[in-house]
């Protein structure tokens, strides 16, 4: 014996956990599919979501009674003060008739949250929780081509922890990891929250100093080497004394992120060839 069209529907959308609303050309619902949303009958999708959405969508859904063609769209609900992240909906809005829409409303934060999570690894160094050299160079692009529009000052610093390679030498793998740690840390608590702080590799950091000349920018790079001098690291029961070495230029005109690395590469070279823990202007 066939399946009712009705019970099949419920049984699918009960399936996938979706809501089911039919709205009229002008936005209010005029039909609910479960008995749950009875009391959406009647209410015009303004008081249902938030006005922004209900914005959006109602504009959606005219262009789908206009064109005769279905739509997908995705939407943000901001967590409230019990809910620790966003909620994801995704709506499928489909022309039933010249005058009603169907709207089939998923839940789909799980997979949202998933995509951000993976996106969020793809751009942080698992070592130091600081950013990877992936963002770090996206964002440097981001910044030259921002800042050719408004004309804010921005610097970028390159530091590096000295005699690095013969930390892990002598004590391992795992204090040498604890070290780049360590002062990843140090850097970060002199830098502003605006400020972009990346692993490049090994034990070298890239910083990005925005709206910031070159004089203020070689201020932070010195505050920053002295902070790193004057700390002691406790490793294996021994206390270490680590430096670095830095270089920072500015951002000029045509310059481009090559040529940005280029010069501070250059001044941190000069720092390291000196002899001494310092930082150098490129």
């Amino acid at each position: 014996m066939p399946i009712d069209k009705d019970d099949l529907l419920s049984a699918l959308v009960a399936a996938v956990r979706a809501r089911v609303l039919v709205f009229d050309a002008n936005g209010t619902c005029t039909q609910a599919l479960e008995a749950e949303d009875a009391d959406l009958v009647g209410a015009n999708i303004e008081h249902i979501l938030p006005p922004r959405i209900a914005q959006r969508l109602s504009g959606v859904m005219r262009h789908s009674l206009d064109e005769n063609i279905g739509h997908l769209l995705e939407y943000r609900i901001p967590s409230g003060s019990d809910e620790s992240r966003d909620r994801w909906i995704e709506a499928r809005i489909s022309p039933i008739s010249k005058t009603r829409v169907l709207c089939l409303f998923e839940d789909i934060s799980a997979r949202k949250y998933l995509e951000e999570d993976v996106e969020h690894a793809t751009l942080i160094d698992p070592l130091t929780e600081i950013s990877n050299q992936r963002h770090f160079m996206r964002v440097l692009d981001q910044e030259i081509t921002r800042q050719g529009r408004y004309r804010e000052p921005f610097c970028l610093m390159l530091l590096e922890v000295e005699h690095y390679d013969t930390v892990r030498e002598a004590y391992g793998d795992a204090i040498g990891d604890q070290c780049v740690q360590d002062v990843a840390r140090l850097i970060r608590q002199q830098l502003r929250h605006s400020d972009v702080l990346a692993r490049l590799e090994g034990a070298e950091f890239g910083v990005l100093l925005l709206n910031t000349t070159l004089s203020a920018a070689r201020e932070v790079a010195e505050r920053i080497r002295a902070r790193i001098a004057a700390t002691p690291f406790a490793v294996a029961g021994r206390t270490l004394r680590l430096t670095i070495t830095g270089g920072v230029t500015a951002l000029r005109t045509g310059d481009t992120a090559s040529s940005l690395l280029w010069r501070s590469e250059e001044a941190l070279f000069k720092s390291e060839r000196s002899g001494q823990s310092g930082i150098h202007v490129g």
